[in-house]
């Protein structure tokens, strides 16, 4: 038969023990708190490294529209580049230069383009370079043509940029 002094020492026992119990569950509940928060803020990380990648790849698409291809950079694929192919303005390379920028080589060429057309033609096809953003244009020159009507001569001076795609 148990006495009152061995009662009272087992419901102490059976505290202590709970209140130990208690205690690891709640260093377990706290560490585990702690990993959910790194594995969170890991995961953040990744989702930022993600968009910055997609943004990367966006960025290169872009600029890959935006420069032509210079190990096949003709006349005819420079003109397919500025949508020109079909046109019947003149087409002239004037200097060709190059530069690096960390370790790609950019590639430089002035060009000319011109040829004879009505004034709403030739607006128009300035207008249509100058929003492609594939080309910048330094200077336009736009004159009379022979003869009574709106028949115009356009000389356009610009600049074309090009990347080894290799």
């Amino acid at each position: 038969m148990m006495t009152r002094t061995s009662s009272k020492r087992m419901w102490l026992v059976i505290i202590g023990a709970l209140l130990i119990g208690a205690f690891f569950a709640f260093k377990k509940a706290q560490d585990f708190q702690t990993q959910v928060a790194q594995k969170e803020g890991q995961r953040q990380r990744l989702r930022q490294e993600l968009t910055k990648g997609n943004q990367f790849n966006a960025d290169i698409g872009e600029l890959d529209n935006f420069t032509i291809n210079e190990q096949t950079a003709t006349v005819l694929e420079i003109l397919r580049h500025l949508e020109l192919e079909d046109s019947t303005m003149k087409y002239q390379t004037r200097a060709k230069t190059n530069r690096k920028v960390g370790s790609t080589t950019v590639y430089t060429r002035r060009f000319s383009l011109e040829g004879t057309m009505s004034y709403q033609d030739a607006l128009n096809q300035v207008d249509w370079l100058h929003n492609t953003n594939k080309v910048v244009l330094n200077k336009i020159t736009l004159e009379p043509g022979e003869g009574y009507g709106n028949i115009v001569n356009l000389y356009v001076e610009g600049t074309l940029y090009g990347l080894d795609k290799g």
